[in-house]
């Protein structure tokens, strides 16, 4: 990214949000750590329960400024569980499927031995 102000190149980095929200607020609103994101709030990086968020920033070393672009959507906790629900039920639908063919196939190849051991003149 280019330094607005400079013109030179940035470089990229990511800012962790260990144990709270990382958000903008304007300049005349309360800050509180333990409440809910009003609409003039900007979320740029919510912790997870397993690792921290990470905002991504781009930092110019000789205007010292970092630029923190919005993200679009972050990915929930809640998201995370259901994608990973997702790909695990798709797993196991297939391997369900995989499991009856199997089964299709030896039922008919047990149908195909019975029929050669029974003797043609039998009926």
């Amino acid at each position: 990214m280019e330094c607005p102000y400079c013109k030179k190149e940035m470089v990229e980095g990511k800012i962790p949000a260990r144990k709270a929200n990382i958000c903008w607020y304007p300049a005349d609103k309360e800050l509180r750590v333990f409440s809910d994101l009003d609409d003039d709030v900007v979320l740029l990086a919510k912790p997870d329960v397993w690792d921290a968020g990470m905002a991504v920033a781009h930092y110019c070393g000789d205007c010292k400024i970092i630029i923190v672009p919005v993200p679009e959507k972050q990915e929930t906790t809640m998201d995370k569980l259901k994608k990973k629900w997702s790909d695990i039920s798709d797993k196991m639908e297939a391997a369900s499927e995989a499991r009856q063919a199997r089964q299709e196939e030896e039922r008919k190849e047990k149908q195909r031995e019975k029929r050669a051991k029974k003797d043609p003149w039998e009926r």
